[in-house]
């Protein structure tokens, strides 16, 4: 199967104000929470939908429900300003950490079928 291409194009100005509009005529409720569900998805237009996710774990599908998208379909997976959430580069870090880790990993269960062959 091939590889998905990963979105790196940012929504047009008249497509966020269309996803911020049709949230608008279907929500009803505290209108805070709808405030933080269109500023996160301008904040996700800059910053990529994964930075979304490590920001608002619980919160990243609430407010896909309010915005009525879903944020992976709508933003890049990185923006231009990944780079400066901590969160992220955290777990860029931990990925490196962890792909060391298991190619070292993998080093020393060659090791051992050699030995024990």
């Amino acid at each position: 199967m091939a590889k998905k291409m990963k979105k790196t194009l940012r929504p047009s100005d008249d497509r966020l104000l269309e996803i911020v509009e049709a949230a608008c005529d279907a929500y009803i409720g505290d209108v805070t929470i709808l405030e933080s569900a269109v500023g996160a998805l301008v904040i996700g237009r800059l910053f990529g939908w994964h930075c979304l996710r490590l920001i608002h774990p619980a919160a990243f599908k609430k407010y896909e429900s309010i915005l009525l998208i879903k944020f992976r379909e709508e933003l890049p997976e990185r923006g231009p300003f990944a780079d400066k959430v901590n969160a992220m580069r955290m777990f860029d870090q931990a990925v490196a950490f962890w792909r060391v880790a298991k190619a070292g990993l993998d080093d020393l269960a060659t090791a051992r079928q050699k030995v024990s062959a």
